[in-house]
């Protein structure tokens, strides 16, 4: 079974071949090991675990440059050009936006250092910037991109943007959170300016052949929603519709991702049009979450990146990952397994754990 097949019958419920794997090794890791990190992940050939084409190796020159390289899984993803999130290595730098980012460490995403609208005044003379403009999208790198995809029978991606996020950036994180009680309507205001600027964005990946487009707003705080769950219903929730609806009325599957404890608002996002829940394991009770979404929603996992990963030790990482997929596994679909080195805070002897369990519980499942 091709893995754009495995990935749509995972979705529908309808019995795929094996458990669909999503994998991303992050920069801060490849900066921390090197090449101790390449030679655990050629131990790993069986199945996807299969490196790039290796003349990224031979023709670049340190691991700073190396970012990119991963290991093969059952997706390809494309996103339009950014600023945000700062420059590649540490400073500042502004995005298009406006937003200036600090960047302290090379391979971690940086911080928004100063809001352009955080004296709500300056929205007068605010200019949205135009989510079609030519240096957005690099089209042909885009269709090559497609086009390796489709020829190796991958699930495509591509990004869609974010809302809630783009928001606290825009106007300062407790500003906005002031708005959402006193002035709701410069909340309405940038929700509206953010959604049709992350629909035009949808309409024009609508011209590549992709599966599936993906948004992404960390919601939670570590042990609840950041706001009172009836309010994210009343500002947010009408928006996300809007945005899932343009995505499916151009027939792409929506990948929601939200870091924090979100168990509050799951039940909407289903309601409204996901097709595949990414949460934060580590914020939420396991079982719990697979409650409200069993049967619902296709689930992309995540791995406990605050504790388990960084802190536990080899087999206890071993019995977390067996855990997930024991509680979220099932051979009829509905789950997919995203594995993740978050940071180069994460023994070498427990990624060497993580890869091993992997292998382990793809072929448990794919033989049960």
């Amino acid at each position: 079974m091709l893995s754009r097949e495995r990935v749509i019958r995972a979705i529908n419920h309808d019995y795929p071949d094996r458990v669909p794997l999503s994998h991303g090794i992050l920069p801060a890791a490849w900066y921390t090991y090197g090449e101790r990190l390449k030679e655990i992940v050629e131990k790993y050939p069986a199945d996807l675990y299969k490196p790039k084409e290796p003349r990224e190796w031979e023709v670049w020159d340190n691991f700073l440059d190396r970012v990119s390289w991963g290991i093969e899984d059952d997706f390809a993803n494309i996103a339009p050009r950014s600023f945000q999130y700062g420059q590649k290595e540490s400073g500042e730098a502004s995005d298009e936006w406006g937003c200036v980012w600090k960047k302290v460490e090379p391979g971690i995403a940086g911080i928004v250092v100063k809001s352009p609208l955080e004296n709500w005044e300056e929205v007068r003379s605010y200019n949205f910037p135009d989510p079609l403009a030519y240096w957005r999208f690099d089209v042909p790198n885009l269709q090559s991109i497609v086009k390796e995809a489709r020829e190796k029978g991958k699930y495509i991606i591509a990004y869609g943007g974010n809302l809630f996020e783009l928001m606290q950036w825009l106007r300062g994180y407790e500003n906005l959170l002031t708005d959402f009680i006193e002035h709701s309507e410069r909340v309405n205001l940038l929700a509206e300016q953010i959604t049709e600027y992350n629909i035009k964005t949808v309409q024009y990946l609508g011209n590549f052949d992709v599966d599936c487009i993906s948004f992404q707003d960390d919601w939670g705080a570590q042990t609840q929603l950041m706001i009172n769950p009836k309010l994210w219903r009343k500002l947010f929730k009408p928006f996300y519709r809007k945005m899932f609806k343009e995505a499916h009325e151009l027939g792409f599957n929506v990948l929601f991702h939200s870091d924090g404890y979100i168990l509050d608002i799951i039940p909407d996002l289903i309601e409204i049009g996901v097709d595949i829940l990414n949460p934060q394991f580590s914020c939420m009770d396991l079982y719990e979450l697979r409650s409200l979404t069993k049967d619902k929603v296709c689930i992309l996992s995540d791995i406990d990146r605050q504790y388990i990963l960084p802190k536990g030790t080899p087999e206890e990482v071993k019995k977390y990952i067996n855990n997930v997929f024991d509680l979220f596994g099932d051979k009829k679909g509905g789950f997919i397994f995203r594995g993740w080195i978050i940071s180069g805070d994460t023994p070498l002897e427990n990624i060497k754990s993580m890869y091993e369990a992997y292998e382990y519980n793809l072929r448990r499942f794919a033989n049960d």
